[in-house]
């Protein structure tokens, strides 16, 4: 564990220390995307998975035209689902910080980007036909990683992204999203 935070700050450190030399596409921005989640849980033979609306916002800061960092808040939704007859539901949702690759060609940006999340999962099931419920939570820090590409309106930016997160309590957590983006 302490390995992925060694080698997320030293990826932060090496981009601090790079950006003395800014380019002229460099600044803050924020943006929001809504799109498709998909979870995928188990918990011993239980097993739920499903696909459900997710959202996310986000702010970043543009170090260099070919270099950013991202933090945001995302929201997996509720994959509502059956195992072995019994209903159940699990709900994921985090905090997430990338360092952001871009190239940029012309009005078209497509981008890399890694980092990690800090999140919480919740499942819940019935247990048996008179709704006694089972309740599980967890939550932690993974690894993250996403491909995405947008396009420039001015200030504006239409982005379309993939996010995978490689959550160690879930089997599968996966986000495609469009969204916009403004540029402070």
């Amino acid at each position: 564990m302490k390995v992925k935070y060694v080698l997320l700050g030293s990826i932060f450190g090496a981009v601090a220390s790079g950006s003395a030399g800014v380019a002229a596409d460099t600044g803050f921005y924020a943006g929001g995307s809504v799109g498709s989640s998909y979870l995928e849980a188990k918990n011993g033979s239980f097993k739920l998975d499903g696909d459900d609306l997710g959202y996310k916002g986000f702010v970043g800061f543009q170090l260099l035209s070919l270099l950013a960092v991202e933090a945001g808040y995302v929201n997996f939704g509720e994959v509502n689902d059956k195992s072995n007859g019994i209903p159940g539901e699990v709900a994921v949702d985090g905090w997430d910080a990338f360092v952001v690759g871009n190239l940029p060609l012309g009005p078209l940006n497509v981008f890399a980007k890694g980092g990690m999340i800090a999140y919480e999962a919740e499942l819940k099931a019935a247990v048996d036909e008179l709704e006694n419920r089972y309740k599980d939570n967890a939550s932690d820090q993974d690894l993250a990683f996403g491909l995405g590409a947008s396009i420039e309106l001015g200030d504006l930016a239409v982005r379309a992204e993939y996010e995978y997160f490689d959550a160690s309590d879930l089997d599968n957590l996966s986000l495609f999203s469009v969204g916009l983006v403004y540029q402070f």
